[in-house]
């Protein structure tokens, strides 16, 4: 579920500016109705003094964190030098101009910008709006048209000029909703702008009210609701649970305790069945001190809203202040420290841990003496962003695919267009964070960002490594570690927190720092007169795509093959060295008493193919190299020490089995994968596939039993590049169509010439026959204890077998696919910038 953050001094707390769940279309905004009041402890609930003994297991504080949801009208929004509008900006926008580092503005990069204004009453308002048009480097005189709606009302058009001025429009009361209103502004046109980006319009003040704020100070544990405003608190319970309240009021009001259920697999929310109760008031109104108890309910499947509405009588000052809301458990549950590290693209078959010749993971192979070796874990996608989805919601990559209407979409498409978090998943850090996790993320990566919402559930998010980009030598790991230091160091460690920590060192293009370049040099584990094509564009068989092979190549130079074992060692390098950076953090672990008590995971997203099956330095492919990751888990304790657990796994099996460890049953997250702590006790359940989908085309791959089936439909989401290149592509086909490859690598040059418009205006272009070459699908089948690299193909001497395999693979795909049916999405694809364009070029995400 989307967890919205707003800033209150110091303190971080979620706002109500963007819907935490969005209800089911049928039930509407009131299906949440039922209301359970404040329970006074000597009323006949049940709930006598003597019951205290029966919540004598743990007790969690809700005042020392971030609520989940804070509904208050914050009446005038100010742009932040550093969120842009926080939680309040919906779409559209875009960071200050870096070229006006003293001025606070926001501008819109789409026609159709949008914003929460939280209201807590409908009435009629003056909406004010600080408006100008951005520094045009096109039009001297150039000024922008735009319509203003709320909520889908028209409020009416301004022509915004380049002076900043206050644009005020009438908004009656009928145009407000209590709650969320949604602003638009939409122009004509984009202007192109100094800094090279597009703008609509820039904005640097909206006022449309006085504030009514609630404010959650975590540091100071308190909880202030002035009139008409709300906190809201998502509980997990594992175990009966019992709120505990006390505060006072500043004048009269009523103070409802709301009680809600979010499903867990279509993010629809309810009420709870039961009986309703009343505090008892004189004429429906308490003043004065507040003090009670209520026994929290429960359903299975579902995660418990806590709403806390105070409401103050028209006209007066009133306010209620809470000093304890304390969650009172019957048995006392075990929340360790949680720690998750995850290696962006480290292949299992490169760490030494695992066999690799080369002694790439020293750190690692001591920590995994303590820790619980997984043998094969298989990632759920060949590539970052659908594989963190999955491992972040224990779903299948499919369930985060969105569809789009590309009638409404003014740029060519790219993967990541097609993939996010829906805003109604409830991820593993949000469920941590309702277990009474403070949570944080350390992450160097576009793909993690709030771009795509893969932050939903952490307090602190830290995505500064993405800014230093993957060129710079104090980037990556070197930039984030000493940052995790000081978080350690600042918060309350004694309390439960989930850490995750992603590194990016491994991906390419591979740059090891001085002190461990040419560590590997020389020791002729792959062949040094080995070459390949150079220069290739990216997702192409046969060469090494240009973002990897320039750091090769001396400048000015531009041969046409190189030696791949220099590049493969420095992939290996970059491993020992971030090998090296986790062991200090190891160390720094046990000096602050943290290891041995802590629950620590090491990861990976995908892996990488070196040279195999004609695939250079990528990962878009389904072979081993790429969907074997490493996965070790050090148990609190030292539970289970050396353990090495040979029995398949796969990526989104870690959801459930963190769930399972603090308490909670994994099976009501209705998760693709399953907990493993029941193999890590001994215990041998019945097997199951793992799967992995997704890449450079349509395909997936599904293992049992040491068999593993590829199905392939190269002509089905795969690039012009991609196709011809495929090795089934015939070489009759290439000598015909493109005779130049039997002798080169697809460069850009070439792909115009073969694909481009003269070639389509001529009637040339081969893409037709391409596809119908390849339509597919295609099955590989392997197995592994005989054939680890893949390489002999069985599928025409067990057709039996990969029948078999087919039926695992195609429920897999049906089980994510069902799950997409859930997923709601409250915005379009994500809007990268001209800076972010060229990191993911840098990255090898788009070809130069």
């Amino acid at each position: 579920m989307s967890q919205n953050r707003e800033k209150n001094g110091k303190h971080t707390y979620r706002t109500a500016c963007l819907p935490t769940r969005l209800l089911p279309a049928a039930a509407g905004r009131r299906s949440f109705v039922p209301v359970f009041m404040l329970l006074l402890f000597w009323t006949a609930s049940g709930c006598s003094r003597d019951s205290h003994s029966a919540f004598s297991g743990s007790t969690r504080d809700l005042l020392s964190q971030a609520p989940y949801r804070v509904s208050h009208q914050p009446g005038v929004l100010l742009p932040d030098m550093r969120e842009q509008w926080g939680a309040y900006g919906l779409y559209g926008w875009k960071n200050r101009s870096e070229q006006e580092p003293n001025r606070c503005y926001v501008w819109s990069e789409q026609k159709t910008a949008g914003l929460n204004l939280y209201a807590c009453s409908q009435k009629d308002r003056n909406l004010s709006l600080h408006m100008f048009l951005p520094e045009s480097a096109q039009k001297e005189n150039a000024a922008q048209h735009a319509a203003i709606r709320l909520n889908g009302t028209a409020l009416g058009e301004a022509e915004i000029g380049r002076q900043s001025r206050a644009y005020t429009f009438q908004a009656p009361k009928t145009a407000w909703n209590i709650g969320d209103n949604i602003l638009e502004i939409e122009v004509d046109e984009l202007h192109a702008i100094a800094s090279g980006d597009f703008a609509g319009i820039g904005l640097e003040r909206v006022v449309y009210d006085k504030p009514v704020l609630a404010g959650a100070n975590t540091s100071k544990r308190l909880l202030k609701l002035e009139n008409r405003t709300s906190v809201t608190y998502a509980v997990e319970q594992p175990v009966e649970t019992e709120l505990v309240i006390s505060g006072r009021t500043k004048g009269p009001g009523r103070l409802d305790v709301i009680f809600r259920f979010m499903d867990l697999v279509t993010g629809g929310v309810s009420g709870p069945s039961g009986p309703l109760h009343k505090i008892p008031s004189r004429e429906g109104r308490i003043e004065g001190r507040i003090e009670g108890r209520i026994l929290l309910p429960r359903k299975p499947g579902s995660v418990l809203q806590i709403t806390l509405a105070w409401t103050g009588e028209d006209g007066v000052n009133s306010a209620a202040t809470f000093r304890e809301l304390t969650l009172r458990e019957s048995e006392l549950i075990d929340r360790p420290p949680i720690i998750l590290i995850s290696i962006d693209t480290l292949s299992a078959r490169h760490l030494s841990l695992h066999g690799y010749p080369r002694a790439t993971t020293p750190n690692i192979e001591r920590f995994a003496k303590t820790a619980v070796t997984f043998e094969k874990c298989m990632s759920n996608s060949t590539w970052t962003l659908p594989s963190y989805l999955s491992m972040m919601s224990g779903l299948f990559p499919s369930a985060h695919k969105r569809k789009i209407d590309f009638q409404k979409v003014n740029h060519p498409l790219m993967d990541w267009d097609f993939w996010s978090m829906a805003q109604n998943r409830w991820t593993l850090a949000e469920m941590l964070h309702a277990s009474g996790y403070r949570t944080a993320e350390f992450i160097d990566h576009l793909f993690l960002s709030n771009k795509f919402f893969l932050n939903q559930g952490f307090d602190t998010v830290d995505a500064s490594a993405i800014d230093a980009g993957k060129i710079d030598p104090r980037s990556g790991i070197r930039h984030i570690m000493p940052r995790v230091n000081a978080w350690l160091e600042s918060i309350d460690r004694s309390a439960p927190f989930f850490l995750f920590i992603h590194l990016f060192d491994v991906h390419g293009p591979y740059l090891p720092s001085a002190k461990w370049k040419g560590r590997f040099s020389g020791d002729n584990l792959y062949d040094p007169d080995d070459t390949a094509f150079a220069g290739g564009m990216l997702n192409a068989f046969g060469s090494i795509p240009e973002y990897i092979s320039e750091w090769y190549v001396p400048e000015g130079e531009k041969p046409e093959r190189i030696k791949t074992a220099p590049i493969a060692a420095a992939y290996d390098e970059e491993v020992i060295g971030v090998d090296a950076c986790i062991g200090q953090f190891f160390t720094r672990l046990e000096k602050l008493g943290l290891m041995e008590r802590s629950l620590v995971m090491i990861n990976a997203d995908h892996g990488e193919s070196m040279t195999a099956h004609d695939y250079y330095f990528g990962h878009g492919v389904m072979y081993d190299d790429v969907t074997w990751v490493p996965f070790i888990v050090h148990m609190p304790g030292a539970e289970q020490a050396g353990l090495r657990v040979k029995q398949p796994v796969q990526s989104v099996d870690l959801y459930p089995t963190v769930r399972e460890l603090i308490g909670m049953d994994p099976e009501e997250g209705h998760f693709h994968g399953r907990s493993l702590l029941p193999i890590i006790r001994g215990r041998v359940p019945r097997k199951i596939p793992v799967f992995c989908e997704g890449g450079i085309m349509e395909q997936a791959a599904v293992e049992l039993s040491g068999w593993k089936l590829i199905e392939t439909s190269p002509a089905m989401l795969s690039s012009n590049a991609n196709m011809i290149t495929n090795p089934r592509v015939p070489v009759e086909w290439i000598r015909e169509h493109a005779p130049e490859l039997e002798h080169k690598g697809l460069t850009q040059e070439m792909h115009d010439r073969i694909f481009g418009r003269d070639a389509v205006a001529a009637g040339s272009s081969p893409v037709q026959s391409l596809k119908k070459l390849l339509q597919g699908p295609f099955h590989e089948l392997y197995y592994l204890p005989d054939d680890p690299e893949e390489k002999e193909n069985l599928a025409d001497q067990h057709p039996d077998k990969v029948k078999e395999l087919l039926e695992y693979l195609r429920s897999c795909r049906k089980l994510g696919e069902e799950a997409q049916k859930h997923a709601q999405f409250v915005s379009g694809p994500a809007e990268m910038s001209e800076a972010d364009l060229e990191k993911l070029k840098q990255l090898g995400y788009i070809d130069k």
